[in-house]
């Protein structure tokens, strides 16, 4: 399920965030922790301008200053169900193993 899901840099564009979000109801930020709180608000700010949208913003790890955001569309995605639960779960796999790799490069 994750597959088709990135999870963004701060680096990367504003906007290629937002199609992210209208794309699939939900965009993955990660970098340095505060960087990464900073784009997540923006993001949010941007897309709560829509009200066909409901976004929902939260936290899923911080580890070594470094932290994963997530935006999701609560009128798209129920938090409580097993595939948005799985869906959450792949992202934070993905983004903690990109990190081992850069740590072990």
């Amino acid at each position: 399920m994750a597959g088709k899901h990135r999870i963004y840099q701060t680096k990367d564009n504003i906007r290629e965030k937002a199609d992210a979000f209208f794309a699939y109801g939900i965009a993955a930020l990660a970098g340095e922790a505060r960087s990464a709180a900073q784009h997540t608000d923006w993001l949010f700010r941007c897309i709560s301008a829509y009200e066909h949208v409901a976004p929902v913003k939260c936290a899923a790890c911080e580890m070594d200053s470094e932290a994963l955001y997530f935006v999701f569309d609560s009128n798209r995605h129920d938090p409580q169900s097993e595939n948005f639960q799985r869906l959450m779960e792949d992202l934070a796999t993905q983004w903690l193993a990109s990190r081992e790799g850069a740590n072990t490069a």
